[in-house]
């Protein structure tokens, strides 16, 4: 559906981060850093609709394909262009970046860390909280994440 939407309505940034979202649960990690690198090269064209939110979720959107892939240490690379604290852009990065970085310790057998990351996420009440990182957070705080198979 996802890429059916996208396809019909190709200038629509939305629904290019939700194809891009799609892929990733998907597995499909090879597609999803192609269509990371066209968010992010039409984000640096400075088309109007591709700012630096899609920017932002492109350059996560990569981390995570990585991470599908087994790559971990590149994926954490990839993140360190975020910072590790405040202030962050777009706002709901904070959040997500330090997410995917739990999810990495995860892979990686390092579940304490892992934990530690998750609760930061869960519990952070600051300006830039995402309630969906939040959620997503406790769900990994009860089960170590796994990324789904590359396919």
């Amino acid at each position: 559906l996802a890429l059916s939407l996208h396809r019909r309505f190709p200038r629509n940034a939305v629904l290019h981060a939700e194809l891009l979202e799609a892929l990733l649960r998907l597995g499909r990690a090879n597609e999803a850093v192609i269509e990371t690198a066209r968010i992010a090269e039409r984000a640096l064209r400075g088309d109007r609709n591709y700012g630096e939110d899609l920017a932002a979720i492109a350059a996560i959107g990569r981390a995570r394909a990585l991470l599908i892939q087994g790559e971990a240490g590149e994926a954490d690379r990839l993140l360190d262009a975020f910072g590790d604290g405040e202030p962050l852009r777009p706002r709901w990065a904070y959040a997500r970046v330090l997410l995917v970085r739990a999810q990495i310790r995860d892979f990686q057998g390092r579940r304490d860390e892992a934990v530690a990351l998750y609760a930061r996420v869960r519990d952070y009440e600051g300006p830039r909280r995402s309630e969906e990182a939040a959620e997503e957070a406790e769900i990994y705080l009860e089960k170590p994440f796994t990324p789904p198979r590359p396919s």
